[in-house]
């Protein structure tokens, strides 16, 4: 079985007597924006016709953190407290202009991702020491919420 790589439509179904430099110049002549020129209208589109014009986007914006703080009680009972976040939202838009060969009329598409984790964490610590042996008894209670939304158009 054939690996997909980087190359590997050009090594397996571009020809060698193909000059790349000449489907440089994707649109056809009188048809910019219409029709791709390609060196061969079969299953594969231009390569500069993809580079240039089916486009990838996407736009990701992430925030993150915790803060920690421990209250004694005495010298033996304390209570911590945890808190930490993640929020992120991304948009991923998805170009296909006119004339590719699997989307003839072409295609836009987007997807908005939002995520949002919060945890809450509570820890009761009682510990006691005697000359040789110390114990700790840690009771906790962890508070965990966590929300996707993705729509797309």
């Amino acid at each position: 079985m054939q690996l997909l790589f980087p190359g590997y439509l050009f090594q397996r179904w571009l020809g060698r007597g193909v000059e790349v430099s000449s489907v440089r110049d994707y649109w056809m002549e009188g048809r910019e924006d219409l029709n791709q020129f390609n060196f061969k209208y079969n299953y594969h589109d231009n390569p500069y016709f993809n580079l240039y014009e089916n486009t990838n986007g996407q736009t990701y914006n992430r925030i993150f953190g915790n803060v920690s703080a421990t209250y004694d009680f005495t010298s033996k009972l304390s209570l911590t407290v945890r808190c930490g976040t993640d929020v992120n939202n991304e948009l991923r838009a998805r170009r296909r202009v006119w004339s590719p060969q699997r989307l003839v009329r072409g295609s836009y598409r987007e997807e908005r991702i939002n995520f949002t984790e919060t945890n809450l964490n509570f820890l009761l610590n009682y510990r006691t020491a005697s000359a040789n042996v110390s114990t700790s008894t840690l009771v906790s209670v962890a508070m965990p919420c966590a929300r996707l939304a993705s729509s797309a158009t």
